[in-house]
């Protein structure tokens, strides 16, 4: 009769004791496998987190992006200039006011979706996002006023006709 067990590499070496080797690799593949998925999924969640599919953050239903340097390329250069450093300020004045604006949009979302709602609450809420909103227009409304003092009339109309409908007076 032949015998069909694994015969030890080494003449000292036990067959049990080269499974229990193999076994202790295979538990730590495995566990290494599972530690790498769980901090990618961790950091595409950290990536993603709060925005939907759209791309846009939840209550989110506003805040048109404005590409300011192709609303004003078509000024003369010195309004040009001129156009960069009121958008530098109302920018710095707008980093202060948005994320008030976002977390006010939130909390309305969250009112309105509430249960068992509360329409005082939902009131207070939209007041408050109707507050910053108006906070917003002001910054952008001002560097409008501030930039069209140096233009001509038909500067301001072509300036007009590239400003975006929810940015317009």
């Amino acid at each position: 009769m032949t015998d069909t067990s694994p015969q030890p590499e080494r003449p000292d070496e036990k067959p049990h004791r080269r499974r229990r080797k193999g076994r202790w690799k295979t538990i730590a593949l495995v566990a290494s496998l599972a530690l790498n998925l769980f901090i990618v999924a961790f950091i595409l969640g950290q990536a993603t987190r709060g925005y939907l599919d759209d791309g846009r953050r939840p209550f989110d239903r506003g805040s048109p992006r404005v590409d300011w340097g192709q609303v004003v390329d078509h000024l003369p250069r010195e309004a040009r200039d001129q156009a960069r450093v009121i958008v530098r300020e109302s920018g710095e004045r707008m980093r202060v006011i948005l994320p008030d604006l976002q977390r006010a949009r939130d909390a309305a979302g969250r009112a309105l979706l509430a249960d068992p709602y509360d329409q005082d609450a939902a009131r207070a809420a939209f007041a408050e996002v109707r507050q910053y909103t108006d906070q917003v227009q002001e910054v952008i409304q001002e560097g409008l006023l501030q930039l069209a003092i140096e233009l001509t009339p038909e500067e301001r109309r072509r300036l007009f006709e590239r400003l975006p409908p929810p940015v317009r007076p």
